[in-house]
Formats: C-alpha cells, structure tokens, sequence
C-alpha cells in the first residue's frame, strides 16, 4: 500500500481503511495518539495527533509496521505478549515506552483494542497512546545509556536473573542461560518449577533449591547472600555465590526478585588451602612448643644426674659407690647421646638431607649385633626380667638395603617397646613373603588405643603430652624410623591392643643382588 493511496488522517472518506470508516465522526482524535493496523501490524491511518506527537507526516507512517514506534527498552518478548494477548481478549492495556521520529522516548498508556469480529477475515486492531507527561519522557542520550545498561548486563560473566512477585522469570543474560542450557529457550513468564522440563535432570535438584531460596529471601525480607553447589553435567560441579534482593511494592507485596551469582570455585578452594595451612601453621606452633617443653624436661633429666653423681665420685672414696655412680652416669649419658642423635636425624630428613646407602647387607647379622647390645639396654632400665627372644629361620639374608639404617629402625622399635613394657616379654622376627621382607617388634606392653595409632608415627607427637606424663622421651623414634622406611622403600605400619602389647612391623623390599 503506497502513500498516495491515503489522504491526511482529517479527510478520512476517501480512504477504504480509515478511522472515519470504521467509527464514523466519533472524535476520538483530540486527546489520544491514534493509529489503525490491519491484521499483519502495519498502519492503514493515524490521526492528527499522533502526528503532533510522533513528528511523522501522513506519508511517512502509512504503510509502515508498527514496530518502527518500538523503543528498544522493551524485551521482543513483550511484544509478542502483547499481540499474542489480543489473539484470545478484545482488549489490550499496559504502560509502554515509544520512540518518535527523532528519537525521543515517550511514555504512554497504551490500549489496543479489536473492534471488529476476525471471521469475516477483515479484522484490524486501534491503537491508542495517550502520552503521559514531558518529564515521563526522556532523549536519545538517556536511551543510549539504557542500551549499555542493558548490553553490560547481557555480557557480565556473573549470572543474573530477575523474576517477577509470582517467580517467573522475566530477564536472565546469557551466562545465567548457558549455564543452566537454556540458550534458545523462551523462559520468559517461565517459573523454576516450569523451566526443569527443558533442564538436565542434574538440574533438577538446582532448581527446586533456587525456588526454596528464594521463599526464604520473600520471608526475610531482605537480601541473602549463600553459596550453592552447581552440577555440571558430565564435568563435576562448580560454586556459585548468590545474591537475592527482594524488591516489594509499596503496599508491601511482592514485586521483583533479583539473583546475581558469580562462580567462586576456585577461590574456595583457595580458601580452603589457606584454612588448612594455617590449621596446620597453629598445630606446628602448639607442637613446637610442646616439644621445647619436653626437652627441656628430657635434657635436664640426665644432665641433673651427669652433674650430681660425677660431683659425688668427686666426694666419694669408696670404689663400689663411685662404680655406680659411674654406671648411672654412662647410661644417662647415652640417653643424652640418643636424644641429640634423634634430633640431627629428624632434622636432616625434615631438610630432605637425610641419605641411605644402598649396599649388599646380611641382615641376620644385623639383627645379631642389635641382639647382643641391647640387654644392656634391658639392664641400665632394671626390666632383666623381662624376656627378650628373636625368632630368624635363616643363619643368612642377603639383600640390597642400608645396614646401619635398618639398625636405626629396630633399635628405635625395640627402646619403644622396652618403654612401654614393664613385664612379659619382647621379641623380634623375621620373615620373607614374595617379595617383601618383614621384621616385626613385638611386645607385652601396655599397648596404645586404636584411635591414637594414626599420630604415634608423626614428629614430636605422643600418646601423653605435657610433664605430667607417665613415660619420657621426645616423641622422635617412631617418627624417625617411619621416615627411614620411607627412604628404604618400604614402610612401617603398628597394630596394637590396650593391656595386651604392640606390634610394629618394618616391610621393606626384598632385593638381591644380581649375578
């Protein structure tokens, strides 16, 4: 339909399609901005109002769609709502923003109205604005920020979605739609409980949480900030921490809820390593200080007697005083000796300093030689009558180890069980499975609960801390002889039983040497 086909919108005879046609001399045309389409949205005649307001001549408008009055601040969504709307009611009315000729955004109360029956396949609609004040309006400079507004929203990283009172969705940028694989839905007027049929069913869960969380937000009646676990289908899960604001009316219904979430996987976990470190900084501090602690006590204990009984000797003449004065001062030197010798071991292997050297070692004859020196250990503690027994069915084992190493570690296990056992008995054996070769402690002691086995093996922990406990030593044998295993390429494990002894048994590999 051309231009010349219509004459101005005051001489409205002439034109098959024009208002005077179809609702005669009815003036209508004084106060409203009044526009005539046909059923395919395209402008049959407007009257002279709506060309004061919207500064188009006749020629201009005619025969245009109306979608050249669209603002752009309205969704394509809204659109379609609104003509959709007319295909079942008579009657359409909302608030609309529109654009003139030159740019300008007008606000108008809108109402379309279908006047005539669609079954004689004539039908048409009238469209009325009515304008509602200059201030409403606003210029092309306020809609350019608008549009940034709204373009800033479609492109942020973070999810936003805002829903109306009722929890339809009303707006939601693209990454709140591919990350719920909603891209090329129509969610619009959609509630969560609506939208789960076009989800993955690993959303399912998701979504019936969102719909619980934002309940709790309408009740609070203030903003909620939460972290919610978000699976992702075939990948794992991810973090997203939300933000809902609820938005009321002023007579106190619901009117717009906002939710703006942002993915903070990574940094939790961040933050969960910063929370372990320091967990583990704070143990290593109390741990450091309870040590100090005990070897303070543990220094002191044999120097105190090194010091008075050589001071006796000084005084004494009589030769079997002085002989026992020596003896009690040997045998706590030696554990002064052993206590400076653990703490160079724990320190070199803390400093990954600590070296083995791997050769041809019979260990039998290792076993021996510990077999022979430690009664004196058993006698210097006054327990000889504690059975001490070795159970070896080979006079020779050669394989390819440390020698002195393995001989660290027994001698460790052993001055732990003797410790720890006041009668029966402790023995060692030794044994060959496939390819492992197992030397195992054991003894009649008072053994150690099954909750504490897990922290007997680390450095400078004990069953009993404090000076106030039963048994001394610094808590560094079994952490040694653990971390020695370690570097032999096997390991130490520990079973044990209250009031009825311990087990500790060293597993390391059983390599020969090769021809």
């Amino acid at each position: 339909m051309t231009s010349h086909q219509y004459q101005n919108s005051q001489s409205h005879s002439k034109a098959p399609n024009s208002l005077k046609d179809k609702f005669g001399s009815i003036d209508l045309y004084q106060s409203y901005a009044i526009l005539l389409t046909d059923s395919s949205r395209k402008i049959l005649d407007v009257n002279s109002k709506f060309l004061d307001i919207f500064q188009y001549s006749n020629e201009e408008i005619i025969g245009q769609e109306t979608k050249i009055l669209n603002s752009g601040l309205h969704d394509t969504s809204y659109y379609e709502k609104m003509w959709h709307s007319l295909e079942n009611d008579r009657e359409f009315t909302s608030l609309i923003n529109t654009k003139r000729k030159d740019g300008k955004i007008i606000r108008c109360n809108l109402r379309i109205v279908v006047p005539q029956d669609k079954k004689d396949g004539t039908s048409c609609y009238l469209v009325m604005y009515d304008p509602i004040n200059e201030e409403a309006s606003f210029h092309l400079d306020a809609f350019e920020s608008y549009k940034i507004l709204t373009e800033l929203i479609e492109k942020m990283p973070d999810i936003i979605c805002i829903k109306d009172g009722d929890g339809r969705w009303l707006l939601a940028n693209k990454a709140n739609l591919m990350l719920f694989q909603l891209h090329g839905i129509k969610y619009y007027g959609k509630t969560d409980d609506e939208l789960l049929k076009y989800n993955h069913k690993d959303f399912d869960e998701t979504f019936l949480q969102s719909m619980r969380s934002d309940e709790e937000c309408w009740q609070k009646k203030t903003s909620i900030r939460k972290d919610e676990k978000i699976p992702i289908p075939d990948w794992g899960e991810i973090i997203i921490e939300t933000l809902r604001i609820p938005i009321f009316n002023t007579d106190g219904s619901r009117k717009n809820l906002i939710l703006i979430g942002r993915d903070v996987s990574k940094r939790r976990i961040t933050e969960q390593g910063l929370k372990k470190a320091l967990s583990k900084a704070e143990e290593s501090d109390r741990l450091k200080t309870a040590f100090l602690a005990t070897m303070s006590h543990e220094l002191r204990t044999p120097l105190n007697s090194v010091l008075g009984f050589s001071n006796l000797i000084l005084m004494d003449d009589d030769f079997h005083e002085v002989h026992d004065y020596a003896q009690i001062i040997n045998s706590h030197g030696q554990m002064l000796l052993n206590l400076i010798e653990d703490i160079f071991d724990i320190s070199l292997i803390e400093s990954n300093q600590m070296l083995v050297n791997k050769k041809e070692t019979d260990i039998v004859k290792v076993i021996d030689e510990i077999f022979e020196v430690f009664p004196a250990e058993i006698s210097s503690l006054n327990k000889t009558h504690i059975s001490f027994t070795k159970k070896i069915p080979f006079d020779e084992l050669l394989v390819i180890t440390d020698g002195f190493r393995i001989k660290q570690i027994v001698s460790n296990l052993l001055r732990n069980a003797l410790k720890f056992t006041t009668e029966g008995y402790i023995s060692v054996d030794l044994e060959i499975e496939k390819e492992e070769i197992r030397i195992s402690v054991e003894d009649s002691g008072i053994g150690i609960k099954e909750e504490k086995l897990n922290i007997i093996f680390d450095a400078f922990k004990q069953v009993e801390v404090g000076l106030s406990r039963k048994f001394g030593g610094a808590g560094l044998g079994l952490a040694i002889a653990r971390r020695l295993a370690i570097l032999l390429g096997g390991h130490l494990s520990a079973t044990s039983e209250i009031n009825k002894g311990s087990r500790f048994t060293l597993t390391i590999p059983n390599l020969q040497l090769k021809p």
